[in-house]
């Protein structure tokens, strides 16, 4: 978060039988700085 607004998230709607179908959005003012990429890893970690 920055600002009180989220700059990045994820989330997975569906998950089963082996697959998660993951979403991750990025705001347009905090694209191209890698948050997406570290949301991922978070969620993996």
């Amino acid at each position: 978060m920055r600002d009180d607004h989220f700059a990045s998230a994820c989330n997975s709607m569906f998950v089963g039988g082996g697959y998660a179908d993951i979403d991750i959005v990025t705001a347009d003012d905090y694209q191209q700085q890698g948050l997406a990429t570290l949301v991922i890893n978070d969620l993996f970690s």
